[in-house]
């Protein structure tokens, strides 16, 4: 199995979370039996943007090349080709982003991508009773906010197994001082170069 990677303040802001829920099954003070709010494991963490933008690049042109191919287009040059690709750009640009930056800023993308992110939980993002039965209805629930918080992260409300690092936290800017990033703007000036 693959390792999971973050930001190295994030991972080492999860750990700290990680051995606070330990502890805390350990004294009886939350449920062991909880399946995801008990002893956390990480299921997905950083994705490499130019590994998914190429396997969106690939699937787009894919797509691209039979709407040709079902619409029986013809071309016998490069000026034909343009010409009947940028009528289908026009209708398919704005749900599928060509350019890498295109991709990156689009909803298809995923937040994962900045290593800011982890997920403790996989689940089916559309599957809202799995949110509810596995986390909104946990005994262990409001201890997981509350221990989130106190470590920097933020609890992504359509995804609940979703945790993202707050860098305007307290305690997120002090694990990252540790590496030293002293405020939010460095993190982001320097953190992704």
């Amino acid at each position: 199995k693959k390792q999971s990677q973050a930001i190295n303040f994030v991972v080492d802001a999860f750990e700290g979370l990680s051995r606070q829920f330990d502890k805390c099954v350990q004294l009886r003070k939350i449920d062991p039996a909880d399946p995801f709010l008990s002893s956390l494991k990480i299921y997905k963490a950083y994705q490499d943007p130019e590994v998914l933008y190429n396997q969106h690049r690939e699937a787009y042109f894919k797509t691209l090349k039979s709407i040709f191919i079902q619409n029986k287009i013809q071309v016998k040059n490069f000026t034909e080709f343009i010409k009947e690709l940028l009528i289908m750009l026009q209708r398919t640009v704005k749900r599928n982003a060509l350019t890498m930056p295109g991709y990156v800023k689009s909803k298809r993308c995923p937040t994962n991508i900045s290593g800011l992110v982890i997920e403790i939980a996989d689940i089916n993002l559309k599957n809202d009773q799995e949110k509810i039965d596995n986390f909104i209805n946990s005994n262990n629930w409001d201890f997981y906010l509350n221990a989130c918080n106190s470590f920097g992260f933020m609890v992504d409300i359509l995804a609940p197994w979703r945790i993202v690092a707050d860098l305007d936290s307290e305690a997120m800017q002090a694990y990252a001082s540790e590496y030293g990033y002293d405020s939010t703007d460095e993190v982001l000036t320097f953190a992704f170069t």
